[in-house]
């Protein structure tokens, strides 16, 4: 439950400030990944930041 609710704040926090959030959960299975993080097991792993093309507007998605 705190899990949850620590991701759900990450991502609250990452949309007040325009931010883009992507989860991504199959990563950790990349042998690569496994090698940097022996002694953790990431679930999740997730990529913040600013997107490159502004979003759409909601009336125009709401529209088609």
């Amino acid at each position: 439950m705190r899990v949850s609710q620590a991701l759900e704040r990450v991502l609250l926090l990452a949309a007040r400030y325009d931010m883009s959030a992507l989860c991504l959960s199959q990563l950790p299975d990349l042998r690569d990944m496994r090698r940097r993080h022996r002694r953790e097991r990431p679930q999740m792993i997730i990529r913040l930041g600013y997107g490159t093309r502004p979003r759409w507007p909601v009336t125009e998605l709401m529209a088609q």
